[in-house]
């Protein structure tokens, strides 16, 4: 799910950038959505510059100690650098702690937001040379936690995550989620037909095999249906 094109998410991520900033007294924020088909994946920055983000994956993602193979292999939420440089700074690593010092950086904390088991954002905080510390694991914790419930609440979440429950859980079809949806808007069988340039006897096909597969009766009990699976 490509997140990062909903107007929803671009301004939460620029709030969220914004708001750690200004909590953490940092010089420099970038919010991430994860997307494995691109080599730079969607971001929302401040504080760093598209050259630093281009060398980062270009050349040092792989020297990375809290990178974010690391993050989702460990099952961690939130890390600081300084942390863990004791235990993962290696040889391997000095070119990283280089590249850090290199564009003003000596410390930084890195977020993972999840949508059930499935991780969904990073966001990592740079701290510059006369930057506060970063070293309050309680604020760290609790800033995680406020991002990754506001971060939940918004529509596009929780449209995708009730759309992978239809589709995962009550095997509806590409098509068929598409005339759930429709359903739970209150459009017609009619004006399905027109949204979606097919046969009226083929809509009615549709919604019957909806009804049948959520194991419902009326088109309302699908709007709520759909509604109370959204709010979950």
């Amino acid at each position: 799910m490509r997140y990062h094109l909903n107007d929803d998410c671009k301004d939460f991520a620029k709030r969220t950038i914004a708001f750690s900033q200004t909590l953490l007294e940092s010089s420099a924020a970038i919010f991430t959505w994860i997307d494995a088909t691109q080599n730079i994946p969607p971001c929302t920055e401040h504080g760093l510059g598209d050259v630093m983000i281009r060398d980062y994956y270009r050349d040092f993602r792989e020297f990375d100690p809290i990178s974010p193979d690391f993050l989702l292999s460990n099952r961690s939420s939130v890390v600081t650098l300084r942390k863990i440089a004791d235990n993962r700074f290696r040889d391997c690593h000095i070119p990283y702690a280089q590249f850090m010092a290199r564009y003003g950086f000596v410390d930084e904390a890195a977020f993972v937001f999840w949508q059930d088991s499935r991780a969904i954002a990073f966001l990592n905080v740079l701290k510059g040379r006369h930057d506060k510390t970063l070293d309050n694991e309680s604020v760290l914790q609790e800033m995680h936690s406020y991002i990754q419930f506001n971060l939940l609440g918004l529509d596009s979440i929780k449209t995708h995550r009730r759309n992978r429950k239809l589709t995962e859980h009550h095997l509806l079809t590409a098509r068929e989620l598409a005339i759930a949806n429709l359903i739970a808007s209150g459009l017609s069988n009619k004006e399905i037909c027109h949204e979606c340039q097919i046969e009226l006897v083929t809509v009615k096909t549709h919604v019957g095999r909806v009804l049948a597969k959520l194991g419902l009766n009326t088109r309302s009990q699908v709007a709520s249906f759909l509604h109370s699976i959204t709010a979950d």
